[in-house]
């Protein structure tokens, strides 16, 4: 869980938010969140807002085709991971973590996915509400003729906390031209 963004934090926290068991050195933890000092002095109010996990969505477009017909998409993995598949003739590739460390995921981290252009997905996970990670979310489309795309915004929070990160995914589908593969972006 995130550190206060204000008012005092206590050495308790700092032991919750980033581990360890007995006295605790705050110049031992200046490694245990991005924007934290690397050197020289090193405060508690440096802590204000940090965590020991670090949420990433990187925007992205997951494309692929076949002339045979393909589904595409992106899998948010309950292990912290994210990953493009393809229903043929291309790697499914882990893209990044969602959460690092990924031993953090999923606790109680949730999801949201809107269309913000072309059709909304034809297959996977739920669209516009919040869904836990407890549980691998997919969004996908397919296309046996031509090419189809959607573009979704996803969000990711904790608990009912606000929106830790956000990123763009576009998704494009082209079964019917082409030769076979997936777009190694």
């Amino acid at each position: 869980m995130t550190l206060p963004s204000t008012g005092p934090i206590s050495f308790s926290q700092l032991r919750d938010e980033f581990g360890g068991s007995g006295p605790i050195s705050i110049g031992g933890l200046r490694n245990a969140a991005p924007g934290l000092p690397a050197s020289g002095p090193i405060s508690m109010g440096d802590f204000r807002g940090k965590s020991a996990e670090t949420i990433s969505v990187t925007d992205r477009t997951i494309s692929g085709f076949n002339n045979a017909g393909i589904s595409v998409g992106v899998i948010f993995r309950t292990d912290g991971i994210i990953q493009r598949w393809s229903s043929t003739n291309g790697p499914n590739d882990i893209l990044e973590n969602w959460v690092t460390p990924t031993s953090a995921a999923p606790s109680d981290y949730q999801i949201r996915a809107s269309t913000t252009g072309g059709s909304p997905p034809d297959g996977g996970s739920s669209l516009n509400t919040w869904v836990p990670l407890s549980s691998q979310r997919t969004w996908s489309r397919s296309s046996s003729s031509g090419t189809v795309t959607s573009t979704i915004l996803i969000e990711i929070r904790k608990g009912t906390g606000p929106v830790l990160e956000s990123g763009s995914i576009t998704i494009s589908a082209n079964g019917g031209t082409g030769g076979g593969g997936i777009d190694p972006t």
